[in-house]
């Protein structure tokens, strides 16, 4: 949205309206530019999921616990059990979160 001050202001910014924006300026002698780049912070938070935060499994089977999450800058993840960082060979967080 135009403002009558020849500013660009946006309503309510979400990390969608996140890139370069180019101001251009002419008149009867010339042009001119100039770029302004906006990043949008978007906190983390975790998607919501099908699957129940209580789960059950057999001794012996796999089990797989979602937690996929989203924020600008990206989010890391990071697991614990019991309030203890995850160390064991039989857990393992694959590449989307799992």
């Amino acid at each position: 949205l135009l403002s009558n001050t020849n500013e660009l202001v946006i309503q309510k910014a979400s990390a969608y309206d996140s890139g370069t924006y180019t101001c251009n300026v002419t008149s009867a002698v010339g042009s001119t530019q100039k770029n302004f780049t906006l990043v949008v912070y978007d906190p983390p938070s975790i998607s919501p999921s099908s699957s129940d935060p209580i789960q059950e499994v057999l001794e012996g089977q796999a089990v797989e616990l979602p937690c996929s999450a989203q924020g600008v800058p990206a989010p890391i993840v990071q697991w614990t059990l019991n309030g203890q960082a995850l160390s064991t060979r039989r857990m393992y967080v694959d590449e989307n979160g799992l």
